[in-house]
């Protein structure tokens, strides 16, 4: 927009000056005497864009630009910043470096200091303003021009409001015992911490807004919002926090390798059980031939033992009735000629050894048997009969 501040005055118009204000609400807001345009004096009315034929000595014009303007308050400070690393045993090790950050040739002004919670902290924030076309004649009878606004009023107003509310108080949401915001939602005013900087920030934001907005009007510039930028805060402040983040980083990150070694083992084994399945399966085998032998050897065992015990009763009946002594002859007897159906070539040396007549007490006796036996034996190696023994 133009602003025209005229010199001289054309014929036939009244010209009476009018006290004009940039806000109607505010009485501490700018006010200047403005004139109808054609009138010695500043215009009330701007020339909006286009092309004029003037005379530079006659009418001065004062160019305005209400497009949207970016004032940006950074740099003018040293920032210092704590590193963390982790070597190769789980160890945290912090080293700790300083950054110097300049003030850019464009910005408005360098980074506000705030003090929290005794901490000197710089404070970068971004304001959007624009100037309305209704106020640019105010603006530029009052001040001067945009320019002049912004280091003149509204740059001081703005780092005393932030510095204020900064290191007053904030009001924030409760929150619930997870951390979300209680419903219904309900706000309480305490005083500032350095965290909520970077926790509520959102707030800070909304009521530093609030407060530079009508600064903004009285000066007859618009705020259209301001935006916190990353505040330098301390290293020591959130060394404590990093660590405890980089820890239970690290712990999680500890459990999920010792999952995936567990995994690999389980692979592992499940592997060697594949390539190994059919020596397993032989051995299972094996192991059940061993069982099904260890059962056949049980049970032989048991028809050993019942047999040896029904030999033994059988043994003890035949001692009951014939006698120990004779019993003991009948089973010399049985092994003898057991052993001369395997080798008969004995049968000679037996019928040396055996007597040929028995006299005996009583008759049809076990003595008698073996006499008989050996005279058999003898008269078979002789070619002559057997005699019968005498009673």
């Amino acid at each position: 927009m133009g602003v025209v501040k005229s010199n001289v005055s054309q014929p036939g118009i009244n010209c009476v000056e009018e006290e004009v204000s940039a806000s109607e609400v505010s009485r501490e807001a700018l006010s200047v005497p403005l004139v109808p345009r054609g009138c010695v004096g500043i215009w009330k009315d701007p020339l909006f864009p286009g092309a004029y034929y003037m005379n530079r000595q006659a009418y001065e014009v004062t160019l305005v630009d209400t497009r949207v303007q970016t004032w940006e308050y950074k740099g003018g400070y040293t920032k210092r910043i704590i590193d963390l690393s982790v070597d190769q045993e789980g160890d945290i090790k912090q080293t700790e470096r300083s950054v110097n950050e300049p003030v850019p040739d464009d910005a408005a002004d360098k980074a506000v200091f705030v003090k929290v919670e005794g901490w000197d902290i710089p404070l970068e924030l971004r304001a959007l303003v624009q100037v309305d076309p209704a106020n640019a004649p105010v603006v530029v009878g009052s001040v001067g021009g945009l320019a002049e606004i912004e280091n003149r009023i509204l740059t001081p107003a703005i780092r005393s409001i932030v510095r204020n509310v900064a290191g007053a108080s904030i009001r924030v949401p409760d929150k619930d015992a997870s951390g979300a915001v209680a419903s219904p939602i309900t706000y309480t005013v305490r005083p500032t911490r350095v965290l909520d900087l970077i926790e509520n920030r959102d707030a800070l934001e909304q009521t530093i807004e609030a407060q530079i907005k009508v600064e903004g009007n009285k000066a007859g510039v618009d705020i259209r919002e301001i935006r916190l930028g990353e505040p330098a805060i301390p290293p020591e402040l959130l060394v404590s926090r990093l660590r405890v983040q980089l820890a239970d980083q690290l712990s999680i990150a500890y459990e999920r390798e010792t999952d995936a070694q567990q995994k690999r083992i389980e692979t592992e084994q499940a592997r060697s059980t594949a390539d190994e399945q059919p020596r397993l399966v032989q051995a299972q085998i094996a192991v059940k031939v061993a069982n099904q032998r260890e059962q056949e050897r049980a049970a032989l065992g048991r028809a050993e033992r019942q047999y040896l015990e029904e030999l033994a009763r059988g043994k003890r009946a035949q001692v009951d009735v014939l006698g120990q002594d004779r019993v003991a002859l009948l089973q010399a007897l049985e092994k003898l000629l057991a052993s001369l159906e395997r080798k008969p070539e004995l049968v000679a040396l037996v019928g040396k050894l055996v007597p040929n007549t028995i006299v005996g007490g009583d008759g049809g006796g076990l003595a008698g048997a073996a006499a008989l036996l050996g005279a058999s034996i003898g008269g078979q190696n002789s070619g002559q009969q057997p005699k019968a023994g005498a009673q």
